[in-house]
C-alpha cells in the first residue's frame, strides 16, 4: 500500500506542476499579446503623424515648377518694359 500512497502523491505533484507550468505559460503569451497590440497601435499612430513625410518630394517639385513659371514670368515682363 505505501507503494500505491507514493505513486498517487508524486502522480499529483506532477500534474499540478503542469497545470501551473501551462497557467504561466498562458497568462505570459496573454501579457506579450496585450504588448504587442500596444505595439502595433503606437506603430500606426506614427505611421499616422509622418504619413505626411511621403508627399514631401511631390510637394517639393509642384513648388519649383511654380517658383520657375513665376521666374519665367518676370524674367517676360522685365523684358517688355
Amino acid at each position: 500500500m505505501d507503494g500505491w500512497l507514493i505513486g498517487w502523491i508524486v502522480g499529483g505533484a506532477v500534474v499540478v506542476a503542469v497545470v501551473v507550468l501551462l497557467l504561466l505559460a498562458i497568462l505570459g503569451g496573454a501579457r506579450a499579446a496585450s504588448k504587442a497590440e500596444s505595439i502595433a497601435r503606437g506603430l500606426h499612430d506614427v505611421h499616422a503623424a509622418t504619413n505626411s513625410l511621403w508627399e514631401l518630394s511631390t510637394s517639393t517639385a509642384a513648388a519649383n515648377r511654380i517658383a520657375a513659371g513665376a521666374a519665367k514670368a518676370g524674367d517676360g515682363l522685365r523684358q517688355e518694359r
